[in-house]
């Protein structure tokens, strides 16, 4: 019978008689409710130590602990993409997350879609790959710094995940670039005339996607925006950020990771099922931009193609991303768009 009301088994029931012996009658009592709880139509996340539960509700589309987890996910995958040259011990990111490691790499995987250490490779590997095309830097260099200790390991695993080797890779010349066409007429080439500022660090909410650069930036900011209103933020927000962290050349479709942010101001509290991480300040080429958001992957291709190669400007080592000035409508296809895109220059 006592086995049958609280949903146990006989290891289970070992386990309990331990923690017994062990003078620890609380915890014995406290896996004993999250037993009935979990019997009697509770829910109770992960081991009997989290003290989470809810009860069920089958019309929701989102539950407090899927929030949980989101929230506290987008700031490991913020905490890598920031540490990419440090290394990555899985006690930390688990830390970050507030996940046991006993349990995290599941958790991340099943989230990400990738194990911890495919991640950190496969960004290591494809920021290799940008900046074989944007620096002068030596091979070994580069791979030193992607974490191989030798020029032919970091050869082997960049042909594994980009196909080429990196030196055929460096050798293609810009003219080869495929450029993405969307059909959509966007500004003349000579509106691809940048000003220069120095940008403040930015404080941004955000919500994560993967795939198409075509089709996730509605999805994402949508939901950002429902969010937003949802948590009653909506007077706090000062800007729409798109940002594209992937080079779709390099990166599978799949793959490819965009994040729809919105500059908060310094009271505001980011709620759970958001993100929260900082856009660099420094120095910034600033490019205007008319048409609809769809077509901005073109103004970046003119402006890689055409400005860059011939400015005497450097890169920095962060990401380009675009501001989106008329972001108070969810529709994507209109057209007289206007955006500000960000390059970030040493």
């Amino acid at each position: 019978w006592f086995l049958e009301a609280y949903d146990l088994n006989i290891r289970s029931l070992r386990f309990l008689y331990t923690l017994c012996r062990a003078q620890h009658p609380f915890y014995a009592l406290l896996s004993l409710l999250t037993c009935y709880l979990r019997k009697n139509g509770k829910v109770v996340f992960g081991s009997p130590w989290y003290i989470g539960w809810y009860q069920k509700d089958e019309g929701m589309k989102q539950t407090d602990a899927h929030k949980h987890y989101v929230s506290h996910l987008l700031k490991v995958l913020d905490y890598i993409e920031r540490h990419l040259d440090d290394p990555l011990h899985l006690t930390t990111l688990a830390k970050i997350a507030h996940i046991s490691p006993f349990h995290f790499h599941r958790v991340f995987r099943a989230l990400v879609g990738e194990t911890v250490a495919a991640y950190v490779r496969r960004l290591r590997l494809e920021r290799a790959a940008n900046r074989l095309r944007s620096s002068e830097a030596s091979i070994t260099e580069i791979a030193l710094d992607a974490g191989y200790e030798t020029p032919s390991a970091f050869t082997k695993a960049y042909k594994q995940v980009i196909g080429t080797s990196p030196r055929e890779y460096r050798q293609r010349d810009r003219s080869d670039l495929p450029v993405v066409t969307t059909n959509i007429p966007v500004q003349e080439k000579t509106m691809l005339k940048p000003t220069f500022i120095t940008k403040e660090p930015q404080t941004v909410a955000y919500v994560r996607r993967t795939g198409s650069y075509q089709s996730t930036p509605p999805e994402a900011f949508i939901h950002l925006k429902d969010l937003v209103r949802g948590a009653g933020m909506w007077p706090n927000i000062k800007a729409f950020y798109g940002m594209g962290l992937d080079n779709p050349e390099v990166t599978d479709e799949e793959n490819l990771r965009f994040d729809a942010c919105a500059a908060v101001t310094d009271t505001a509290k980011i709620p759970e099922g958001l993100g929260e991480k900082t856009l660099s300040g420094g120095r910034y080429a600033v490019f205007p931009h008319e048409g609809p958001y769809a077509s901005l992957e073109e103004t970046f291709n003119l402006i890689f193609s055409q400005w860059y190669p011939t400015s005497g400007e450097k890169l920095a080592d962060s990401p380009c991303f675009a501001e989106l000035v008329d972001m108070m409508e969810d529709d994507f296809s209109g057209q007289g768009r206007k955006a500000r895109i960000y390059i970030p220059l040493v």
